[in-house]
């Protein structure tokens, strides 16, 4: 067999950023520059750790989700450059925080083919790390009644297995989550199901005296509407 010929690899130097992410980095910082520290940015604006960290001693605060936000601030919220859920916006207009959207140009494209292609009822294949921002902002731009839920039954005995399922528009192998509302609020339930082919399944067992109501969530996205299981 001969031997193969030396390999050459070249490298660009200097390396640079895409267009999208200068854009916003300088996003954040313009916002510094005009409306002084802090400014809080919602994920890593990028995953460069020298960027980051440069922002931070600018007075950039960097947080995973807005409830880390303190209610009174003026200070502005920066959407990162992976883009966000429709969620996240609402919830900042709902709490009137300035936000600026620093989304790459190419991943609001990719947001808005998805919305498209939903609807006019195709299934949407996306290829990615099911929790990773781009991917969870994706999901996220799917309209609510994207996910359905139904209950094999609705009155059972304590520990009784009940079998849920029903419809989503999302790519098979998406991880659904299970909740449950506790005192006025949609908490996390110890069960999660799988999509495929537009369906999923799993199932709940659960001792609680009462009605119980269950929803199941896309991760960043769409909530179904919920069941009620009630345990006597």
């Amino acid at each position: 067999m001969p031997a193969k010929p030396d390999l050459r690899i070249v490298l660009c130097s200097p390396r640079g950023f895409c267009a999208g992410v200068v854009r916003a980095i300088d996003t954040v910082e313009r916002a510094l520059a005009i409306y002084g520290a802090p400014v809080y940015v919602r994920h890593e604006i990028v995953h460069n750790r020298y960027v980051v960290d440069s922002l931070k001693t600018k007075g950039a605060i960097f947080v995973e989700e807005l409830a880390e936000i303190p209610d009174n601030t003026n200070a502005p919220v920066v959407f990162s450059a992976h883009g966000v859920p429709k969620s996240v916006p609402a919830d900042a207009r709902a709490r009137n925080f300035f936000s600026l959207d620093a989304t790459c140009p190419l991943v609001t494209k990719v947001h808005r083919e998805a919305a498209i292609h939903f609807k006019r009822g195709r299934e949407i294949l996306l290829i990615g790390h099911s929790h990773h921002p781009e991917v969870v902002g994706t999901l996220g731009q799917l309209p609510v009644g994207a996910v359905t839920l139904h209950a094999s039954q609705t009155r059972v005995r304590p520990m009784a297995r009940v079998d849920l399922g029903g419809r989503c528009g999302c790519r098979s192998g998406t991880t659904l989550v299970v909740q449950r509302r506790e005192a006025g609020h949609w908490t996390r339930f110890p069960a999660s199901a799988t999509a495929s082919n537009g369906r999923f399944h799993t199932w709940v067992m659960t001792g609680r005296q009462g009605p119980n109501q269950f929803r199941v969530v896309l991760p960043g996205g769409p909530a179904s509407n919920p069941v009620t299981i009630t345990v006597t």
